[in-house]
């Protein structure tokens, strides 16, 4: 597939001519993260015809609920199969798109199977237009702001879809919201689901137990989880399937790590996040000045001790 990156920090006066050229007739995928769009760079898109365009990357393009009405209304919205509006609130770089913008622009991505919102202000509101989407396989909502009320949005808006995989982490869900999530039926299809900074604690733990999904990756880490919730799961069919299982910056001891050891469903599992609970290895990433990782310190030694209790290979982490 032909694809085609600009990522230049380039203002709308020099990136919508170049847009206009020849070789994008044929370009199926095209990378514009990382310019200084805004809403009315996307005003300029509208009328631009890509016909053999099926991937859209806008990541940090600061585009908002304007420039996410006029993304809608592009001739193009339709044949998209991916599209990556997500970004990085903690270096300024995002789409800064709210539940405005989405209502506005989601129902015309009528052939959307992978769609990523990271780092936006998603609420219930655009959880429930996503109902719309019905191609949609693989969804990406982490670091908005769902919530409970969003949570229950989310439950109710996927009853057509297949999902693949689902992320909704730092989305300030707590057990109420979990609860609804976990009752949805359409987690059956997942194979990959992160909740991860959500602190839902042991009683979430609990619906998620209760759940009838079967994914083969779960990420639970940072989610206020003690010994309870780790039995809970340790006793749930629902980690038969797991292969990845996240568990790192709970509050697990070492009655739920034996609950875990003892669980009759964990034979699948290969990879155990357990890091900076009181029962796991100590975890401390080195931060460079603009807060991104150089390095870590890790209990290595505590780690191989966890997995030798298993008495299968697994990788502690």
């Amino acid at each position: 597939m032909k694809r085609i990156a600009i990522n230049e920090w380039a203002k709308p006066a020099e990136l919508i001519p170049r847009l206009r050229g020849r070789e994008f007739e044929d370009c199926e995928i095209l990378d514009i993260s990382r310019n200084l769009l805004g809403p009315e760079g996307m005003r300029g898109l509208i009328n631009l015809r890509f016909p053999k365009l099926v991937a859209l990357e806008l990541f940090a393009n600061r585009i908002g609920d304007r420039g996410a009405r006029f993304l809608g209304a592009a001739h193009f919205a339709g044949q998209l199969t991916r599209l990556g509006l997500g970004g990085e609130s903690r270096f300024g770089m995002d789409n800064d798109i709210g539940d405005e913008g989405f209502v506005a622009l989601l129902p015309n991505l009528t052939s959307i199977a992978d769609l990523d919102l990271g780092y936006n202000r998603a609420g219930s509101a655009a959880a429930s237009a996503l109902g719309r989407c019905t191609a949609l396989k693989h969804l990406r909502m982490s670091a908005n702001r769902l919530g409970n009320e969003g949570a229950r949005a989310l439950a109710l808006a996927g009853t057509k879809w297949r999902l693949d995989s689902l992320d909704v982490s730092d989305n300030q869900i707590t057990v109420e919201g979990i609860a609804e999530l976990a009752r949805a039926e359409w987690l059956q299809s997942l194979q990959r689901v992160v909740l991860t900074r959500n602190r839902f604690g042991d009683e979430g733990a609990k619906c998620l137990a209760a759940s009838t999904m079967r994914p083969r990756s779960l990420e639970l880490n940072e989610c206020a989880m003690g010994d309870a919730g780790a039995a809970a799961l340790a006793a749930s069919p629902v980690l038969s399937c797991v292969e990845t299982l996240g568990l790192g910056d709970n509050r697990i001891g070492e009655e739920g790590l034996a609950a875990l050891i003892n669980s009759p469903f964990l034979g699948n599992v290969r990879t155990l996040y357990f890091r900076n609970n009181p029962a796991g290895p100590s975890y401390s990433p080195w931060q460079d000045w603009d807060g991104s990782e150089t390095g870590y310190d890790f209990d290595h030694a505590h780690a191989d001790r966890i997995a030798a209790m298993f008495g299968r290979t697994i990788d502690v982490r």
